[in-house]
């Protein structure tokens, strides 16, 4: 992968199952990471581990010409296996369910004087980008607002090797914001819910049992997207009028939004 302007090589962990039990860590010593001495308890040590984030390269078709400073949060959503902490607050509230879409994240946002911009991961593109093309041909860009961004999925051919077989690229919208607030979606323009990812039942999605009966219960997913295909998971977004925990607040950011990876998903496509 490339970082910054350095080509870095290395071992991507994956999701395995391993005497019938799926496995999505690595457990080493600190002397096996260099370590000569033992951290506090509460270190970060990823930079000194040398642990990354793998990302796959953005699709081609657009130069960087920026950093990502869209009115919203980057779109990202914790695993539910983090916030097990939380869980008993969690199952008190009430949170939307959707089926987690398998693509590139893109990010479209207009400014306070009708400029339309594009952003992908961190970074702003170009407008000649395919994301802003894509958009555009989908009329995303004329469903926003001055300060309002709306955050979507591309997917299809050439994208994340098409894992949903979908027969021509298109967006999958899931959260839109409004000067850095994430709105509820019957609160979004018209036509962007045409375009929205799948939602599920919330009385089917109720968050319920333990955290590792929520886990078993998406494994397996399929069908949402493309008829007989696995899912990739499930996103649950909290209702904007609830009260968080000032310690669930911080997990989650302004996205308000957790995730379950569905297992299978990740054995099958080697993730």
């Amino acid at each position: 992968m490339i970082v910054g302007s350095m080509e870095i090589t290395g071992h991507v962990l994956r999701t395995m199952k391993l005497r019938g039990v799926y496995s999505q860590g690595l457990i080493m010593r600190l002397d096996e990471l260099g370590f000569r001495y033992t951290p506090a308890v509460g270190t970060d040590i990823t930079d000194k581990a040398n642990v990354l984030k793998y990302e796959e390269p953005l699709p081609m078709g657009g130069a960087q010409i920026g950093r990502f400073d869209a009115p919203c949060s980057k779109s990202d959503a914790p695993r539910l296996q983090t916030l097990t902490d939380h869980w008993d607050e969690i199952k008190t509230l009430k949170a939307v369910p959707t089926v987690k879409v398998d693509g590139t994240s893109t990010t479209l946002s207009m400014d306070e004087r009708g400029q339309v911009h594009v952003y992908s991961r961190n970074w702003e593109l170009d407008s000649m980008s395919s994301n802003m093309q894509l958009a555009k041909r989908f009329q995303l860009d004329k469903m926003l607002w001055p300060g309002m961004a709306v955050q979507f999925e591309l997917c299809g051919p050439g994208i994340q090797s098409n894992r949903l077989k979908l027969p021509a690229q298109r967006p999958f919208v899931f959260a839109v914001w409004k000067d850095h607030h994430k709105i509820d979606r019957n609160q979004w323009p018209t036509g962007m819910p045409n375009l929205a990812v799948p939602e599920l039942d919330e009385n089917e999605w109720a968050l319920t049992g333990s955290v590792d009966d929520m886990i078993a219960k998406v494994d397996g997913l399929r069908g949402n997207v493309t008829k007989d295909r696995l899912d990739e998971g499930i996103v649950w977004h909290l209702h904007e009028d609830q009260q968080l925990s000032e310690g669930l607040a911080n997990e989650l950011g302004s996205n308000r939004c957790f995730k379950i990876i569905n297992n299978k998903y990740l054995t099958k496509n080697g993730l």
